[in-house]
């Protein structure tokens, strides 16, 4: 079995880029985003609705409402969109509780877990969404690219 990245916080990256690509011309609505990212409308409800909760994006009532970032997309790192949405990123159990083990004080193998587990939340906390709006505009941008 495979460890993986959950749906919840994949789509949550997705929509979050989606939201900083109108930053700060401002909001996008529900619609849009899961046309443009491809995420089931009923599922992004729920995160949007988490990313809310964590003060991450507001939701504005309206016939011009929709969903917007409530700080710049440089000052958000994805560590904070990942905590939002599903806590953690722990590769096993005995990660967040090490009662669940009652070799967890000394297996060296949690320690390798723990460390992979520090490593990726670092890595996280140096990205930013700003820098993946960039790359998305790239890529989006060599999309519609023809060559003759």
């Amino acid at each position: 079995m495979a460890i993986k990245i959950t749906s919840k916080v994949r789509y949550g990256l997705r929509a979050m880029v989606e939201l900083g690509i109108s930053y700060p011309d401002g909001p996008t609505l529900m619609n849009t985003i899961a046309h443009q990212q491809n995420i089931p409308a009923k599922y992004l409800h729920t995160i949007l609705s988490s990313l809310r909760n964590a003060n991450l994006i507001r939701s504005i009532r309206g016939a011009s409402g929709g969903f917007e970032l409530l700080k710049n997309p440089d000052e958000i790192r994805l560590w904070e969109i990942v905590k939002a949405l599903d806590g953690t990123l722990a590769l096993c159990d005995c990660i967040e509780d090490d009662t669940m083990c009652e070799r967890s004080s000394f297996c060296i193998i949690r320690d390798v877990w723990l460390d992979l587990n520090q490593i990726m939340e670092n890595r996280l906390n140096e990205i930013s969404l700003g820098e993946l709006i960039l790359l998305e505009k790239k890529k989006r941008a060599n999309a519609f690219m023809y060559y003759i």
